[in-house]
This record gives structure tokens, C-alpha cells and sequence, in this order.
């Protein structure tokens, strides 16, 4: 017999949208939530850096987008959803909406649902 989570997740498959109210529980996701957002149909995901902002995207987006990366396989397993990887950008110093995350550096991808 199937799970009430099953039943829905086969019925309707998940959007950034969705994913960003999930990210918005701060209980069970923590700042999650302040660092996602919806960029046309896709999932923006940002961190901060301090120094190394190379070596901050290569984490971020083996988090993301490797079958091993933290996050991929937990949304793999628990949605059936995977990532994949459109856009990438970073910023010495944060700038706009992201002031709010750090002052410092930040790494962001975005990432379609597949």
C-alpha cells in the first residue's frame, strides 16, 4: 500500500516554487529559506564565502547536482526530483537582495527541477 506522501508525489510532480515553501520552514530547514528563491521556473540557491569562492561553488554545486551531493540525494530519495544545473554566478562582495544573507562573497546556482 502506498504512503499519503506517495500518492501525492505522483500526482503532482514538485516546483521551485514548491521547494521554496518547503526551504521556508525554519524549523526543520533553518535560513534555508533566505537564501532560496524562484528565477524563472527555476530553484536560485546561494551561499556566502568568506575566502575561496571557487572552492565554495565547487561545494555548492557538487551539493546540488552530483548523485552523491548531500542535497541531491536527499531530494532524490525523498521526492524522486534531481537537479540540474543552468546557471552559475558569484560576487566578491554581496550586493542587493543579498546583503541581507552576508556582506561577504557569495556563490549561487540555478537549477532546473528534473
Amino acid at each position: 500500500m502506498k504512503t499519503f506522501k506517495e500518492i501525492i508525489l505522483e500526482s503532482k510532480k514538485l516546483t521551485a516554487k514548491d521547494l521554496v515553501k518547503l526551504f521556508k520552514n525554519k524549523e526543520d530547514w533553518g535560513d534555508m529559506g533566505e537564501r532560496v528563491r524562484v528565477v524563472k521556473g527555476n530553484l536560485e540557491v546561494v551561499d556566502s564565502y568568506f575566502y575561496g569562492g571557487d572552492r565554495a561553488m565547487k561545494q555548492l554545486k557538487d551539493s546540488w547536482t552530483t548523485p552523491n551531493g548531500t542535497n541531491a540525494k536527499f531530494f532524490k530519495d525523498e521526492y524522486g526530483i534531481t537537479f540540474e544545473l543552468v546557471d552559475a554566478f558569484e560576487m566578491v562582495k554581496a550586493t542587493g537582495r543579498y546583503k541581507k544573507i552576508t556582506t561577504d562573497g557569495i556563490v549561487g546556482i540555478i537549477l532546473k527541477i528534473k
